[in-house]
Parts: C-alpha cells; structure tokens; sequence
C-alpha cells in the first residue's frame, strides 16, 4: 500500500510480488519512504540513523529507527520514472514493532521532506525450485531469484510467457552477470 502525501503525488513502485503471490502479511518494524525531489544533498551517515535533514532526524530518534538505508544501494540519479527516482527510497527499520504501521506512515508523511511512504510486504515462496543443484548456483541466490518462484502456479499449468504459437529460448550463464557495468549497460 502506497500512501502518497498528496493526491497530485503519483508514485509507480508496485509491490508486485506480494500482490500476485497473495500475501496480505507486511512488517510492522519497517517501512519505506521517499525523499521529496525538493531536498537538495539528502545523506545518510556513517552511524546509520542520522541525516542531512534535522526535521527527519528529530523524527527518527522520536520513533526509535535502529536505522535507515537506501532501499536500493545501487540506484543511480539517472534510475527514474518520470519524477520518481528510484534512489530517493529508503528503509526505516525500528527497534520494535509498531502497533500501527499505517499510522507511523502517516506521521511521517508529515515531515516536509518525505513524499510518500509504504508499508513492506512480506515475501513468501510458495514453489520450492527442483533443480538438484540450486544451492551451488550461487548467482541465482545473489539476484534473488528465488523469490521468483511462487509467482506462477507452474504445478496446475499456469506457464510464465507460455504462448502456444511461439517459441521462447532462454539463455542460462554459469556465471554471474553486472548488469550495470558500462560496456553492458546500454546494450542488454
């Protein structure tokens, strides 16, 4: 659930893994928010719970965060969807669980430097791969990509891309790959 601070505030991150797995669970120790395009030099220091900004840091101690971290460490300031860039998101995690997630949000939502916030899905698998060699595939663990198992119900049929006129060839490397190194960024 995003909650935007204004109605002419669009935000397009979708938790798109809890929606289609059919989770409905979600922490209640951390939540997401996004730092207004507006705040010039946002930082976090080295002890991970204080910011440039004193509005948020009376805030974070207020609320007892054990710290904040960018949600995405690798985002570029060139990452970004129209106005949502995606490394102005950052995790607040608290030392304790909140009685209501929704409501600490919402008094985040009124510090001048936070556009939106988001409660964070709980992410659970409900496909277990078959592959015998799944844990020696280092790679796939580093992406993640187990979390991409339960997103289809393969076992009843249901086939991510299946079309029945087509063919779809699939490249598995054996190594890992850098996405984001400049001789491949521009050209996968």
């Amino acid at each position: 659930m995003i909650i935007p601070k204004n109605i002419g505030t669009h935000i397009f991150f979708l938790s798109f893994l809890s929606i289609l797995n059919g989770s409905q669970k979600f922490y209640n120790d951390k939540i997401i928010i996004y730092i207004d395009n507006s705040v010039d030099d946002f930082q976090i220091f080295k002890d991970q719970i204080t910011t440039s900004n004193k509005v948020l840091n009376n805030k974070l101690e207020l609320e007892k965060a054990k710290f904040i971290r960018k949600w995405l460490p690798k985002a570029r300031p060139t990452d970004h969807d129209g106005d949502v860039y995606l490394n102005r998101y950052y995790v607040v995690e608290f030392h304790s669980a909140k009685e209501s997630i929704e409501k600490t949000i919402e008094e985040f939502l009124l510090l001048v430097p936070v556009r939106s916030g988001e409660i964070i899905p709980i992410v659970e698998l409900s496909f277990q791969p078959n592959d015998e060699f799944w844990q020696a595939l280092y790679g796939l663990r580093q992406v993640k990509a187990d979390s991409a198992y339960g997103l289809y119900d393969v076992e009843n049929g249901e086939i991510p891309g299946h079309m029945p006129s087509s063919e779809i060839v699939v490249a598995i490397p054996d190594a890992s790959l850098m996405w984001d190194h400049p001789d491949l960024f521009d050209n996968i």
